[in-house]
């Protein structure tokens, strides 16, 4: 008895798996940008179900004061910042040769962000939510992030410093740009540009497609999170 109620549940739980993973491929093929100016909860969840990108400011993030290498080198002074297992003074690479540290955790938490990244994922967090992680960028120079596919159930961009510049792309056009050996620029005909600023935030949804690039110095912040049924499929195809 016990036996059989046990292989009822286990099958419950993975048709529900399933469900969670199918819900995660789908997409809207005439989805577009929407620009909240008024920002509530219930706004960002219904577009967000209508599977949008979406793109809002809240003033208050990181408010007026200025945000660059040089004012976050000031605050902590001495840090050395570990990439990739290389040691890089934070002073150093404020001297204006060019550089690209992307997507670094421990930056979140060493250079005290992880309150203004909590406050944008809060909009986003749902009840299974799982597998949060925030990411910090550097950037100086011209960068170039190439084609990336969102695999996780949630990749919110959060702009620190002004003017990256994001190109979106629906999942319709994976045909379009996976593979494309003309480089970025024969791509972007089939994105969303979008501008992100100080302040700003941008959601994608999932399975949607992203290029960035930036021509000066940059903070990039990035949040990604996914849910307990989908976490172990979406850490599965992202290695």
């Amino acid at each position: 008895m016990l036996g059989t109620l046990f292989k009822i549940l286990l099958t419950i739980c993975f048709a529900v798996i399933l469900k969670a993973i199918h819900d995660q491929g789908m997409f809207n093929p005439n989805a577009d940008l929407k620009q909240i100016d008024e920002v509530t909860d219930q706004k960002i969840r219904t577009l967000k179900t209508e599977l949008n990108p979406l793109k809002f400011t809240l003033d208050h993030l990181f408010g007026q004061e200025e945000l660059s290498l040089s004012s976050l080198n000031d605050k902590n002074p001495g840090y050395i910042i570990n990439d990739k297992n290389k040691l890089i003074s934070l002073s150093s690479i404020c001297s204006g040769n060019d550089f690209s540290i992307h997507e670094n955790e421990k930056l979140i938490l060493d250079l005290n962000l992880s309150s203004q990244m909590n406050e944008v994922m809060k909009y986003f967090r749902e009840p299974l939510s799982a597998n949060v992680r925030n990411y910090l960028s550097l950037y100086r120079g011209n960068v170039i992030v190439s084609l990336t596919k969102n695999t996780n159930n949630t990749c919110i961009f959060v702009g620190i410093s002004d003017n990256t510049v994001i190109y979106l792309f629906n999942p319709k056009h994976k045909n379009d740009i996976v593979g494309s050996s003309d480089g970025i620029n024969s791509i972007k005909k089939w994105g969303i540009k979008v501008i992100l600023n100080k302040n700003d935030v941008l959601y994608l949804p999932p399975e949607w497609f992203y290029v960035y690039e930036v021509n000066d110095e940059t903070i990039l912040g990035k949040i990604t999170s996914d849910t307990f049924l989908t976490f172990p499929y979406n850490y599965l195809r992202s290695v």
